[in-house]
Formats: structure tokens, sequence, C-alpha cells
């Protein structure tokens, strides 16, 4: 019916395609799909759609393999050190085919995805001394095992096979493009507010980064540097 459909055109342009292949598989099939954007319902309260919901999914588990591939560069697994997250951990392959057995519950599969991806941010947050008292071959382990599983069954449902610098990127290019801002202009922003860090002029650089929040994007401090990134 009128205004009751998406071309293919205009869904791209709403979102890449990673994203509408996440969407449509975090739901089972037989179920409907509900292909909805952010809104401001009459109560005047934010209401999250499932098509901004899937976009910033995607591109957390992009950001949790790069932390994981960041984590491990240079790291030697020990294949012998014992597992932690035992039971997502090594049983991850099992649990997705039970997964598809039960009526292609791709569901399911994306639920599994999660348990890993939360299991790998929390060891690549871990403090030194923690991963210490742990073990650090057990830690280094478990993240290679996550990881790679992790990969394995996304990948068969053919999500986030891409190198995640390489998909991030694009990804946020895209998101800069739907809001009419460019990078250049950012980056400028970011140096005028660390240029009235400098100053000491604190209230213009809160301004800044109010100003920059507004505009649905993440500012990151680090010493000698900040990072930014576009939040969904």
């Amino acid at each position: 019916s009128l205004g009751n459909f998406l071309s293919l055109h205009d869904a791209l342009g709403l979102a890449l395609p990673e994203v509408w292949r996440f969407l449509v598989q975090s739901v089972h099939y037989q179920s409907p799909i509900d292909f909805s954007r952010t809104r401001i319902n009459e109560a005047g309260e934010r209401v999250r759609g499932s098509v901004d919901v899937a976009a910033e999914r995607v591109q957390y588990f992009y950001q949790t393999l790069a932390r994981a591939d960041e984590a491990l560069a240079g790291r030697t697994v020990n294949a012998e050190a014992p597992l932690l997250h035992t039971q997502i951990a090594g049983r991850m392959q099992e649990r997705f085919c039970e997964a598809m057995d039960d009526n292609f519950n791709t569901a399911v599969a994306l639920g599994l995805c999660g348990e890993a991806a939360r299991a790998i941010n929390e060891l690549v947050s871990l403090k030194s001394k923690e991963i210490k008292k742990i073990g650090e071959e057990s830690v280094t382990h478990t993240l290679h095992v996550l990881t790679s599983q992790l990969r394995e069954v996304a990948g068969v449902l053919g999500l986030f096979l891409e190198p995640p610098e390489a998909f991030l990127e694009r990804f946020r290019a895209h998101e800069l493009k739907k809001r009419g801002l460019e990078a250049a202009w950012i980056e400028q922003k970011i140096a005028e507010r660390g240029a009235a860090k400098a100053e000491r002029d604190f209230a213009r650089a809160d301004a800044i980064r109010l100003e920059l929040d507004a505009l649905g994007l993440e500012l990151r401090d680090s010493p000698g540097r900040t990072d930014w990134d576009v939040r969904v």
C-alpha cells in the first residue's frame, strides 16, 4: 500500500547491506519483522527503530572484533591453556548447530554471537593485575577461541566477514553522509576543542563536545589525542 514499502535504493540509503542482513536474521523466519526507524512518539519519548538497533549491533560486533584483533596481536596462543567462559568458548559451534536444527533459528544463533562478544569485551577490558591473577595464557587462548568461533559461526550467516577496520570506516562514512556531515568539519571542531582546553576555556570545550554529541558523535579522549565515532 502507499507509503508502506521501501525500495532497495532507499533501503541501502538508510543502512548498509550487512545491517539489513543482520536485521532479517535477528528474527525467526516465521515471525514478522518490524522495519522501523527511531522516532519520537506522542509522549515526546524517543523510540528506537529496528533498523537503527540492527546498525548499532553490527557496529558493536565489528568494534568487538577490532578490539580482539588488537589484543591478540603479537601474543602466542597456547592451545593447552585452560579455557575460560566454557559455556560459550569451545561450545559455540555445537550450540549453533542445535539452533540451526531447531527450525533454522537464526535469532538464537545471533544470540550466541552476542554471548561471545560480551565475553570477548570482558577479556580485553581486564587490567594487567587481573590478567596475571587469572593467567595470561588462559586469557589469550580463550580470546583466540571466542574470536575464531564468532567469526566462523557468523560467517555461515554471511556476517562479520570484512576486516573490522575497513567495515567501520565504511560504516562511519555512510552514517556521516546520512546526516550531512563531513569528517573534515568534525576534525576541525575537535581541534578547536583541543585549543580551548589548552587555553583553559573549559566552557568552550564543553560546548563543542555537547554540539558534537547532539549530532550523534562520540568523543574519546586519551593522552595526546581525541578519537571520535558515530553513535547510531
